[in-house]
């Protein structure tokens, strides 16, 4: 590692893990050179979000790595008991790193981001895609308000447009939406609910810059153009 003295390193301690993790993203996303081989939109989609993924952990990891570093380039270490986040984080990156080689290669991952062997899961209900989505119109229903007019002007316009992509009706929506909130399934109205919760805290966050429905809509129409695409791959 280079040595990082007098103005070198008092810059270097004025950027922040934030910026860093940007600057790093965005040189992802200006490179094409990772995803030229491939033609397929998906496959050109994940390859750059798990570049994202590894950039982002880079990032965090140098950070810690440069406090931990003085001037003369030697990294100071205290040694507990207690297990160190940063170690373990630095190996998940290093085995993350190898199943994504292979993912990019086509082939199955082997450590991280291999999937676990199913007989040794205990059975539980998993979600699936379209039924989250549905879910998450749902949410975006719930939190609809009269700052909100300027998405849709109301509550059944909202419902009218999920109507359309859902391929049922508004009427079959609010209907839905009640009962799920009434008598659904545990973990979907723990999904429904964590969904309005946290696009609340985040608009609360914002301080009310921005409402709960327009710091959700972006998801939703994210994954509804995904499933949307993966339907249609399957037909073609």
């Amino acid at each position: 590692m280079k040595d990082k003295k007098g103005i070198l390193a008092a810059l270097d301690a004025e950027i922040s893990l934030e910026d860093k993790i940007a600057f790093e993203l965005h040189k992802v996303l200006s490179d094409d050179s990772s995803t030229e081989k491939y033609s397929d939109r998906r496959d050109i989609q994940n390859v750059r979000r798990r570049e994202l993924i590894v950039a982002a952990l880079h990032a965090i990891l140098q950070d810690q790595i440069d406090k931990l570093t003085d001037d003369n380039g030697s990294a100071n270490i205290e040694l507990a008991d207690d297990i160190n986040p940063f170690s373990e984080l630095s190996a998940a990156f290093r085995d993350l790193l190898h199943d994504v080689q292979r993912l990019n290669e086509g082939m199955q991952a082997e450590l991280v981001a291999a999937p676990v062997y199913r007989e040794a899961i205990e059975a539980q209900n998993v979600i699936s895609a379209p039924r989250k989505l549905r879910i998450m119109w749902y949410a975006a229903a719930e939190l609809h308000c009269n700052k909100d007019k300027h998405l849709y002007t109301s509550k059944a316009a909202l419902e009218r447009h999920a109507a359309r992509i859902l391929n049922s009706s508004q009427k079959s929506l609010s209907v839905e939406r009640s009962k799920l909130k009434k008598c659904g399934k545990d973990e979907e109205q723990a999904l429904f609910y964590n969904f309005i919760n946290t696009s609340k805290s985040l608009a609360k966050a914002s301080r009310e810059k921005y409402t709960a429905l327009e710091l959700f809509l972006p998801a939703v129409q994210t994954l509804a153009s995904e499933t949307i695409f993966n339907f249609s791959r399957k037909v073609n």
